[in-house]
């Protein structure tokens, strides 16, 4: 993925940036979604977390959620994911038929 890191570093400075609106407010709820955070690496996610451990107060927080495409989840990265402190997986199945699912030069 060529904009991988740049994108990261702007999740990064987006943390930083909205700290003082958060205030010091405990999180309950860390969402990874939209799109396909799934396409990020274990290093990708250490990053991101790294920087959630210094700006947030994450002690009470109850869910953490990745929402994966399916096709990302192959057991490689799912053991990765074990190291990171995620508690829920999210997966939007659109159909378990291949027929039904979209041939990706057909998105729009």
């Amino acid at each position: 993925m060529k904009f991988k890191e740049p994108y990261v570093s702007a999740v990064i400075r987006e943390m930083q940036l909205r700290q003082e609106y958060i205030g010091g407010e405990p999180l309950d709820t860390i969402y990874f979604g939209g799109g396909t955070p799934s396409q990020l690496q274990q290093a990708d996610f250490e990053r991101i977390f790294k920087t959630i451990d210094c700006l947030f107060n994450i002690s009470s927080c109850k869910e953490i959620t990745l929402e994966a495409n399916p096709d990302d989840m192959t057991p490689e990265y799912v053991a990765s994911l074990r190291n990171l402190p995620f508690n829920r997986v999210s997966m939007g199945v659109q159909s378990f038929k291949e027929k039904d699912l979209p041939f990706p030069e057909s998105a729009p």
